[in-house]
């Protein structure tokens, strides 16, 4: 395989042999792949097109790094939040990242999930998986419960148990085996260590997650979530969760997907086995045909409609029409997208107004630095 060319179908050969849906929890038999799906294709992709740049595993528990994990799981507000929150029965269950948070009318409002709110005010809860909430902003969704604060607790104690370290070195030198020969990358010693340890952890912890969220589940009694991002492996043991409880899981589209993108494209085994399917939406509600057509998924794809399209039609139309180029940034190498679009401003004398787009997982880190020309 070239370095310089992505094809996602080579990797998806890591998923291609039913051996993989063999690996299993020891604790609750439910296989471990769905929730190491992204970050092994993550760790690929590393290797191939960024060397290495954003995988680090190093999950050893050092008296430093609970240290750290305390501190992370120490958020005041989050936890008066939870405490004073009371869990009703209620229909929706909405799930939000935290990453679609923006400035609306003078409230936070999020912009992948708030907007269907208003089909049902009243009869919903959020479980957001935002690290931050502050009780002087007002929110557009008051009824929010923080599942971050639970999940990173339960993350901290799987650190501590050996509980499936088999299940978890035997994965990882099945896939490591894979890797090597499929795509002729070599993942050395080290690297090995950290992803045996990695793997650990999050195997540890698919027995708490599913306890507490059929817990959860249990006390609210809903018969629909939407749920951001629902494909991604970090949803998988809640999506089971779900299905378990007999809810329907869909998931509404928040960015691009294409042919190209791991979580919205898997294996045939993967996608015509029943066992996988439950830890996986039932519904994919899409911005428009040109959307899921490019993907090839397990679950339903209903064409819906994109819901800020109508202002950004008016706000377009109120503009010059000047010539546009626009760099999206994939949340990992905005450094060098905004060189090489500087570089281009220049090189095309400045007849183009050039734009970079970072991605939502950037926006801590870039802060006000983002408008560097104009």
């Amino acid at each position: 395989m070239k370095k310089n060319f992505f094809k996602l179908s080579n990797i998806l050969l890591l998923e291609s042999d039913k051996e993989i849906l063999n690996f299993r929890c020891c604790k609750t038999n439910l296989i471990v792949w769905p929730i190491l799906r992204d970050e092994f294709i993550k760790l690929i992709i590393s290797k191939l097109y960024y060397k290495n740049k954003f995988t680090n595993y190093n999950v050893k528990n050092s008296f430093f790094k609970k240290i750290i994990s305390l501190y992370k799981l120490i958020r005041l507000p989050l936890f008066f939040k939870n405490l004073f929150f009371k869990i009703k029965k209620k229909d929706l269950i909405y799930v939000k990242s935290g990453f679609g948070n923006i400035n609306l009318h003078d409230k936070i409002f999020d912009r992948n999930i708030d907007h269907f709110i208003n089909l049902n005010n009243n009869n919903h809860i959020t479980l957001s998986r935002s690290k931050q909430y502050s009780f002087f902003k007002k929110y557009f969704d008051n009824e929010m419960y923080f599942l971050s604060f639970d999940e990173i607790k339960i993350d901290l104690f799987s650190r501590l148990k050996k509980t499936n370290l088999e299940v978890s070195e035997e994965i990882t030198i099945y896939l490591v085996k894979k890797i090597k020969k499929i795509l002729n990358i070599k993942i050395n010693p080290n690297e090995f260590q950290r992803l045996v340890r990695y793997n650990l952890l999050k195997i540890n912890s698919i027995e708490k997650k599913l306890l507490f969220y059929k817990k959860l589940i249990k006390k609210i009694k809903p018969k629909l979530a939407i749920i951001e991002g629902a494909s991604y492996s970090e949803n998988a043991i809640l999506n089971y969760a779900l299905h378990s409880c007999g809810v329907r899981i869909a998931e509404p589209q928040h960015g691009v997907v294409n042919k190209a993108h791991s979580n919205y494209n898997f294996s045939s085994l993967v996608r015509n086995n029943k066992e996988y399917k439950l830890f996986l939406p039932d519904d994919f509600l899409s911005y428009g045909k040109h959307w899921s057509k490019n993907i090839n998924v397990p679950f339903n794809k209903h064409n819906i409609g994109y819901p800020h399209r109508s202002k950004y039609i008016a706000q377009n139309r109120k503009k010059n029409k000047i010539k546009k180029i626009l760099f999206i940034s994939d949340g990992f190498q905005f450094d060098t997208i905004a060189n090489l679009s500087k570089k281009i401003f220049i090189s095309l004398k400045k007849n183009y107004e050039v734009f970079v787009r970072p991605h939502p997982i950037e926006r801590d880190r870039l802060n006000k630095k983002l408008k560097f020309y104009k």
